[in-house]
């Protein structure tokens, strides 16, 4: 069962719970920043795109962009999709 967690800019934590696969797209987090990890421990972070539910297969979706986190701008037009099959997510 995944768990999620949604934290404050602070790093505070607003929200944790085990949840269903099937809930998932009850979570809306589009746009935001988000830190997947799979069953396997590898992570993956991005802003999350929408529908969790792509004509693909049940996935999550998230946008990588070539980002200069010291200036908050983008280094380059440059973006990856990233699409992480549901059943084997552990954390969101």
């Amino acid at each position: 069962m995944p768990i999620f967690t949604r934290y404050k800019l602070s790093g505070e934590v607003v929200e944790f719970r085990f949840i269903e696969l099937d809930e998932l797209k009850k979570y809306s987090i589009l746009g935001q920043k988000a830190r997947v990890t799979t069953k396997d421990g590898k992570v993956y972070e991005g802003f999350a795109d929408e529908p969790y539910h792509t004509g693909e297969g049940n996935s999550l979706t998230l946008m990588w962009y070539d980002t200069d986190y010291k200036t908050g701008h983008l280094r380059s037009s440059n973006m990856v999709t990233i699409f992480i099959p549901i059943g084997i997510v552990a954390k969101v």
